[in-house]
């Protein structure tokens, strides 16, 4: 009953909210309405934490696991506590774009770059975070792998295919370099939920930033939320989406899109600033009571695609930055912000 009453409120939410049916991507699965169902809730050390995104590669002129290291009491005097590190897994090679390709092209879930170090320098990192009293959150990409991942050797069946039998990219992006995993294969999500075990249980790791959370089915990571805790009673899960039916099993946190773009539109003075009432009050009608949102004036892909905060903000870069700590939700440093980096 819950599920149909979700169902039917979803309906009217979209009577409402028209907007939502114009995206730049294909919707996986219906966004529900759980205002009337309870969230997972926050772990009681993400209650007043920050988030500091660290991207290894740019982090420093080293660009390696141990420069991260030797900046550790930096950023604890930021009083950014929870470090969310990018993708460090080996990078693709076939069909790379650029010459040093993405993060998210993954050839190996259990493997370590090694431009950034070793495993052991990145586990030696860990450990001397933690003892500091940071807590780590990895990068997760389960939708899609590199395609010269050992998968693609060892089973193919994981895959999504074409017609003819060939591999191929998400869906509905340009995504060329890497491939489509298909979550249909349930034999998939046990070997998925494996991979990620390895990091709690070898390297203490603390939770997972899901990228691309809605492109995998809700029920996955229900099930991978559930499987972990049992390692992990207080792993934090933090959903690269805006869908609200994540926040009522598996996920703590889900990214506050929405907002991002409000604070871009209030700056640019496309909307006043009643518009930012008006995507709270949105947030208060979706999603479960006591959900939790992550709020940010940039991180990778903005500064990426979209500009900095310089560029996109003016003037409000200041102003905006203080709201995000001031909403009720988790803030997001990207690093690099702190210094004023463009």
């Amino acid at each position: 009953m819950k599920l149909l009453r979700s169902l039917r409120l979803c309906g009217l939410f979209l009577f409402l909210f028209p907007v939502l049916l114009v995206a730049d991507e294909p919707v996986n699965e219906p966004f529900l309405v759980c205002a009337d169902q309870t969230a997972v809730g926050l772990p009681d050390w993400v209650r007043n934490t920050t988030i500091y995104e660290i991207n290894v590669r740019q982090y420093s002129a080293a660009g390696t696991f141990a420069a991260v290291e030797a900046d550790l009491e930096r950023i604890r005097d930021l009083g950014a506590m929870t470090l969310w590190f990018m993708p460090v897994h080996p990078i693709g090679t076939i069909n790379r774009k650029g010459t040093l390709g993405s993060y998210y092209s993954i050839t190996d879930y259990r493997g370590v770059n090694p431009e950034f170090g070793s495993a052991a320098d990145f586990k030696r990192l860990v450990v001397k975070a933690q003892s500091m009293g940071f807590r780590i959150v990895m990068d997760w990409v389960a939708n899609h792998t590199a395609w010269d991942h050992g998968w693609t050797k060892t089973h193919p069946e994981y895959y999504a295919t074409n017609e003819a039998g060939e591999f191929v990219p998400p869906y509905g992006f340009d995504w060329t370099d890497v491939i489509q995993l298909d979550f249909q294969n349930r034999e998939l999500w046990d070997v998925m939920i494996d991979e990620m075990r390895y990091w709690v249980q070898e390297f203490g790791i603390d939770g997972f930033r899901c990228d691309y959370a809605k492109g995998v089915p809700t029920p996955f990571w229900d099930e991978a939320a559930r499987q972990l805790r049992a390692e992990k009673p207080d792993l934090y899960f933090l959903s690269e989406a805006e869908t609200p039916q994540h926040q009522l099993s598996a996920f703590n946190s889900s990214y506050g899109f929405d907002m991002m773009h409000v604070i871009n539109s209030v700056a640019a003075g496309d909307y006043g600033a009643s518009h930012i009432d008006d995507d709270l009050a949105k947030t208060a009608v979706r999603f479960p009571a006591g959900a939790s949102m992550l709020y940010y004036t940039s991180n990778h892909d903005e500064n990426s695609w979209q500009g900095t905060v310089y560029e996109r903000l003016g003037g409000g870069v200041e102003v905006f930055a203080v709201l995000t700590y001031l909403l009720d939700g988790v803030p997001l440093l990207y690093n690099g912000q702190e210094a004023g980096m463009a």
